[in-house]
Formats: structure tokens, sequence, C-alpha cells
């Protein structure tokens, strides 16, 4: 029998000293000579065009030395993600920001940005910036931003047959008669869920510091998890060779969670705009208020399901929808949706499936990509009504699940065979581990 040398072991982190005696050199520990510190103005409204921006205040206050808005900084348009250069093939990607807009699409959006001598300086001049706004209608759910009285976020480019501020494609799964599967089901159960915003809360807050050589070269470190997408975005960004920039890791980084897979929201090209600008090192870092209001957060929205069963139990029909909030800008918002259809329909072998979904733009921080990717809305959606299944049958959910779990060489939706799973196992053991036979009935009270 192999001996294992690590699986089941304790192992010593290469890290942990490094962490625990403050040694650990993050984003934010970086210092450069000369170097910067930028602040950024945020729009206090959730939808308006900027009239009209007046820096002069700030750039004559003492210790500025570069502000940037609209209005000198480059229209090219890209995306944070890293969908803006990868994405999944046959999807078209969706490109919808600016460094800096002259519409503002939610509160904590960017207006402008400010580099001093110090945090106090720019924090200072940011507050002597003048902007006149002019109020745009506005709309929070994804299922009204579908309206026909809803306004249009992003113009025609969001505007599909099914309905107003759709970004990227509707995701379509099919495998067998779901309406007969329905219909031949004894039992059937629907339910609709509202799934709340989630904030990935990592320890440290988006940050980059950026510099500008002689040559025109770019140097940037960031929070990023994925240098090299960055680096492209960067080149579309400022119109620079890949070559001409560099994006680099510090030593360490202070947890990601997904919400860091591309730019650091947009530390990065505030932080290069301003550097450039300045001819100066510029570091930019988020308080944890803006990590909170203007970083991508996991898709809020809705998930409707409809399962069908045998009197004995055997699934025979899922029909699964999704509209999800994927906020001001698309971010993964083209993405996601065919990971919650393809992943969630994988679970349990059903002959009739259906699925149905899409993101929609909304008046809110831009949804993005956090821990589990579009299973977690699509997971806790149906196996919530599995247990309800459970209920109306009278069978125990373990038992329900078991019955109807994914096995190996079952047909399903996805372009390829199930060529393994423990699943089925992983739910025998975490039964056996919480003591699920010794449960009382539900709704009675433990000892």
């Amino acid at each position: 029998m192999r001996e294992f040398k690590v699986v089941g072991k304790s192992v010593r982190k290469t890290d942990a000293v490094d962490k625990t005696t403050g040694r650990g050199l993050f984003t934010t520990d970086i210092q450069l000579p000369g170097m910067l510190h930028a602040k950024v103005l945020r729009s206090p409204v959730p939808h308006a065009r900027i009239k009209s921006i007046n820096t002069e205040k700030a750039e004559k206050l003492k210790g500025v030395r570069a502000v940037v808005s609209h209005e000198n900084t480059p229209r090219n348009i890209f995306n944070t993600s890293v969908p803006m250069f990868t994405t999944t093939p046959n999807l078209e990607r969706v490109l919808d920001q600016y460094i800096f807009d002259n519409v503002v699409r939610y509160v904590g959006d960017e207006v402008a940005a400010v580099a001093a001598d110090t945090e106090a300086m720019a924090e200072q001049a940011v507050k002597l910036i003048e902007v006149e706004y002019e109020p745009l209608p506005t709309v929070y759910d994804p299922l009204e931003a579908q309206e026909e009285s809803a306004p249009e976020l992003h113009g025609e480019k969001g505007v599909t047959p099914e309905g107003k501020n759709i970004p990227g494609e509707i995701i379509r799964i099919a495998l067998g008669d779901v309406e007969e599967g329905l219909a031949q089901s004894d039992h059937v159960v629907e339910y609709a869920y509202k799934l709340p915003v989630q904030k990935q809360v990592q320890m440290e807050t988006q940050a980059a510091v950026a510099q500008i050589s002689g040559n025109g070269k770019i140097t940037v470190w960031s929070t990023t998890q994925t240098p090299h997408p960055s680096r492209a975005i960067l080149s579309k960004i400022f119109d620079t060779p890949a070559s001409k920039i560099r994006v680099l890791a510090p030593p360490h980084l202070g947890g990601g969670f997904g919400v860091r897979i591309g730019l650091s929201a947009k530390a990065e090209p505030i932080a290069v705009a301003l550097a450039q600008k300045a001819g100066r090192p510029v570091k930019m870092v988020y308080t944890r208020q803006e990590d909170f209001t203007s970083s991508d957060t996991r898709h809020p929205g809705y998930v409707t399901v409809r399962l069908g069963a045998s009197e004995g139990g055997a699934f025979q029909a899922l029909d699964l929808k999704a509209a999800l909030s994927t906020g001001a800008y698309c971010s993964f918002g083209a993405e996601l949706p065919g990971v919650l259809g393809a992943m969630t329909l994988a679970i349990y072998r059903i002959p009739n499936q259906r699925y149905f979904g899409h993101s929609v733009y909304t008046n809110c921080t831009p949804g993005g990509a956090m821990r589990g990717f579009g299973n977690p809305q699509g997971n806790l959606a149906l196996e919530r009504t599995v247990d309800k299944m459970a209920e109306k049958l009278g069978m125990d959910p373990l038992e329900l699940r078991l019955k109807n779990i994914m096995k190996t060489g079952d047909p399903w939706c996805l372009p390829y065979e199930c060529g393994t799973t423990e699943l089925a196992e992983c739910i025998r053991r975490g039964a056996e581990s919480i003591g699920w036979d010794m449960r009382g009935p539900l709704k009675t009270r433990g000892p």
C-alpha cells in the first residue's frame, strides 16, 4: 500500500513565520521613492449624467500632483474581469467600462481621482472637486430591469428580444421533454428563490502601485490573482503594447475568493492614469467601505425550480430558470449563468431537464466571481426544492438524494461523459459524520 506523505498529516506553512511576525510584504507595504497616494471621488447617486466637472480647486491644493477624470483619460472600452480576453467559446465578450465615464451607474461608481503627497491631502482634494449631475431613471431589481418601462443602462447594447438590460447571451440548456416529464410526474413542486448580495470580505482590500519609467514602460504591483490577463486588460485600456507592461504580484496576497480574477476592481488603471499624469509612482488602496461598495460581489437575483418525481421518488423532470443582477457593469455576468445552469443540472439523474438563465444590468454594485461561481446560487435553490419534494413524498431527504444522484455513465446535459463521481459516497460519509440517523423529526425540539 502506498504511504501518503502529505494527506492526513500536519504540514508546516511556508509563509507562516513571515505572516505572524509581520515581515510578509503585501501590496499596501510597497514604498517607492517619490510615491504619491491616490483617492477617488465616487458617485453619491445611482444613475446620472455628469453635466460638468470642475477640478481647479483640487489641482491648486498644496501637495496635489495629478487629477484625472473622464475628460483627460483614455476612452478605450474594457471589462475588468478575465473574460475581457478569455471567455467560453461562442460567447461574445461584453465590454462596457471606461476608467471614468460621463455617466455613473451606481452609488460608488468612479467620477475622478487625485494623486497627492499624502493620503490626507488626496482626501481633502477629492472633496474640492465640483460635479453637476443630471439624474437619470434607476432600476435595482433584475426582473424589473427587463420590463419595457425600465431605463436602458447601457443603451441598445443591452436590449434583446427577451427584454432590456441583458448583457451577453441567454443561456439555454435542454435534455428530453420537460413539459411531458412534468405531466407524467406524480408530484411536482415549484419554488422561486430570491438570493441576496454577498461580499467576499477578503482581509486585504483592493490595491495597486503603478510606476512609469522614462521610456514609458508601465510596472504595476497589485492584488490581482491573474497578473497576465490583467496586463492584457491594461494594454487595451492604455493602448500600449503588452510588452511594455509588467504586472507583478507581491510576495503575499490577503485573500481573494474570486474578487481579484482580473483587475483589482479599478485600482490598477486608476493608479496607472495618475502615475502617467504626475510622472511619479502612485499607490491606490481601497478603504473597506470602497471594497464593499465598489468591487465585485456575488451575483444576487432570482432562481426558480420546478421538480417532478414519481410516487417512488424517482426524479422525472427539472425546469430551472435564473435571472441574476450583474449590477452596473457586466464583469463575469456573461459567463456565470452558463455555469449555474450546467453545474446544477449535472447533480441528479433526471431524464427531462431545461434551463433558461441570464444576467441583467441594474443600478447596483457590479457582480463578479465569488467562491463557487454560479454553483451556490443554483445549488441552494435546487437542494431546498429537493428537501421540499422529500417532505411531500414522506421520504428521508438522504434516501431521496441517493436514489437520484448522478452516477458514472448516466446521461446528462454536459457535452462530455460523467467519467467519475464520488458524490454519493460524500453524502453517505457526511450523513454519518453528523449523526443523520440519530436526528428526530423536523420541527421538533432537540434534547
